[in-house]
């Protein structure tokens, strides 16, 4: 589903080196036409380190909301309706 999928939300992860299970999704899951929303008070370094893991520049498609659940869920809302 994760290949069918157009975006993938993030929330509070810290992208721990045993996250087997998320590095197969992220892996799975990058393309052109994608977005990957990441609500995180680090969002942009979990970012950083996707692509570096990937060795893909996912800068393109990466949409970090730098704030915790409560400051950002409206944040986070507004970009689920974009396309």
């Amino acid at each position: 589903m994760v290949q069918k999928a157009e975006i993938l939300v993030l929330i509070g992860c810290g992208l721990r080196p045993e996250d087997t299970f998320l590095y197969l999704l992220l892996w799975h899951f990058v393309g052109i036409s994608k977005r990957i929303l990441i609500l995180n008070p680090y969002a942009s370094d979990l970012g950083r380190r996707i692509s570096a893991t990937l060795e893909y520049d996912v800068a393109s498609i990466v949409h970090p909301i730098n704030k915790s659940l409560e400051d950002g869920w409206c944040d986070l809302t507004t970009e689920l309706k974009k396309r």
